[in-house]
């Protein structure tokens, strides 16, 4: 027994033992903090989302125009994820959680469709078909509610899908998540209009109503023969390439519209060869004329590599085109033509400011679609105007202010699914918004899921970027590996 004990006595205090019982104690003391330090940074996550966004678009950051409209929330709004046990949706997750740290009226849950059905009962009531995925985003804290406004967003909502590969291409949750919030917000939602009757097709009329119903617009075709009572002093009209001219009874409602509280989107189709004449006397009560033909860019560096008939066009200055060039973004206008502004506006309480210009080699030929990228002996040479921002200000009435966009390019509008990768939309969308009497008008793109593309503004920049890539840097290389080689040689 007396020998046991000394046999412990010196196993306990043998050095072995003691740097063995030192190192397990480490061990045991550094998994402990490890595990300690994962609790804590998780709590402090749960409430501070320490997170940082490291994709590079900022997929899981929300815009500083999203912050804005989350710093003047009132009111409650509760988005409902609805997934199953074991479901999740990590982006949508992550997005939200964003949200609520950005103001505590965003509150946020999960309900089981499958095991809740009650819960979701009163949306399928309401013509919904509710799934697994879906986000429910009210102002009722009580899902069964009578009354509540609400939206139901979708995959759709959620993501853009290639129509080619059917894939998502881009993550629009912040799009979708704002827009709802902004719709619950605002109950009377403006109007827009889309002229009806003077185009023979209007199937490209779908998507760009769908953009602006996003947006949370009341989207709609009018028709000024049937039902010209609809149209009421601050709605939007837009009209894109009319192929048909007005009647004198459109053209008597269009006028009393552009001269009191009018709101009007307008592309005019200046290659075509169209007789307008009514449609283009509206203009000449602001003192604007339409040049027939087409403009060819004779600067390299304003047109695009299909050709010079394709002008990326010089932006200016104005709350429509503010956001598109801090952006560095670029707009593409196929077959535009020019408007003829007076030099000098004599009524005072109208501007008109031009948003989109050519460059002073730039060439417009008569009525011709056959492009030579030469001047004929009839050319005429710019700079050209080929959008403009109209203001017409009622100072005893505000209500009465008119605001326009004139452009002659309406290609660059009803391409726009053709030409995702320019400024088009944002344009579109943010001259709407710029006429919209609605407060905290936005427009946000989605985050894109696909790999970023280079894009060339000139066959210029294509011979540069290849000559350095496969002419100056292989010679480079090859020089300092002679120059190594020969140092190396003589050591």
């Amino acid at each position: 027994m007396e020998q046991g004990v000394i046999a412990m006595k010196k196993f306990f205090n043998h050095k072995r033992f003691k740097y063995g019982g030192y190192a397990t104690a480490m061990i045991i003391f550094v998994v402990a903090a490890i595990l300690l330090v994962n609790v804590f940074v998780s709590a402090m996550d749960d409430r501070f989302n320490l997170k940082l966004d490291l994709t590079q678009n900022r997929m899981f950051t929300i815009g500083q125009q999203t912050e804005t409209i989350l710093g003047k929330l009132d009111r409650d709004i509760y988005f409902y994820t609805l997934y199953s046990e074991g479901n999740s949706n990590e982006a949508v997750d992550e997005l939200l959680k964003k949200y609520s740290l950005k103001s505590e009226h965003v509150k946020i849950a999960n309900i089981d469709p499958v095991k809740q059905p009650a819960a979701v009962a009163h949306y399928q009531r309401e013509g919904y078909t509710i799934q697994q995925g879906n986000i429910i985003v009210t102002d009722a804290a009580d899902t069964t509610m009578d009354g509540q406004r609400f939206k139901v967003l979708d995959q759709y909502d959620l993501y853009q899908f290639d129509m080619q590969t059917r894939q998502a291409s881009a993550f629009k949750g912040e799009k979708a998540f704002t827009s709802a919030i902004m719709y619950i917000q605002n109950e009377d939602l403006p109007k827009i209009w889309f002229l009806d009757g003077h185009n023979k097709d209007t199937s490209v009329w779908a998507a760009l109503r769908s953009y602006f119903e996003d947006e949370n617009y009341e989207v709609a075709n009018l028709s000024l023969v049937t039902e010209p009572e609809k149209l009421q002093k601050g709605d939007i009209l837009i009209s894109l390439a009319p192929e048909v001219d007005l009647s004198a009874e459109e053209r008597e409602v269009m006028k009393e519209f552009m001269l009191n509280g009018g709101k009007l989107f307008l592309a005019f189709d200046t290659v075509s060869g169209y007789s307008l004449p009514n449609f283009e006397s509206l203009l000449k009560l602001y003192d604007i004329k339409i040049k027939q033909g087409m403009i060819i860019e004779g600067d390299n560096q304003h047109y695009a590599m299909q050709g010079p008939q394709y002008t990326v066009p010089i932006m200016q200055d104005h709350d429509i085109t503010k956001v598109i060039k801090e952006q560095n973004k670029v707009m593409l206008m196929p077959a535009t033509g020019a408007l003829d502004l007076p030099g000098v506006v004599t009524d005072s309480s109208v501007e008109i400011k031009p948003l989109l210009t050519t460059t002073d080699k730039a060439f417009i030929e008569p009525n011709t679609m056959e492009v030579d990228g030469k001047p004929d002996e009839n050319a005429e040479y710019g700079p050209f105007t080929t959008t403009v921002a109209v203001t017409k200000q009622d100072y005893n009435d505000e209500t009465n202010n008119v605001q326009m966009v004139i452009t002659t390019c309406p290609l660059a509008i009803l391409g726009i699914s053709q030409m995702p990768t320019f400024a088009n939309l944002e344009f579109f969308v943010n001259s709407v918004a710029w006429m919209s009497p609605a407060e905290d008008d936005i427009y946000i793109r989605g985050k894109s899921l696909a790999s970023p593309q280079l894009f060339f503004k000139s066959w210029g920049q294509v011979i540069v970027v290849i000559g350095i890539v496969c002419l100056v840097i292989p010679v480079a290389i090859f020089v300092a590996g002679i120059v190594i080689f020969l140092r190396r040689r003589h050591l």
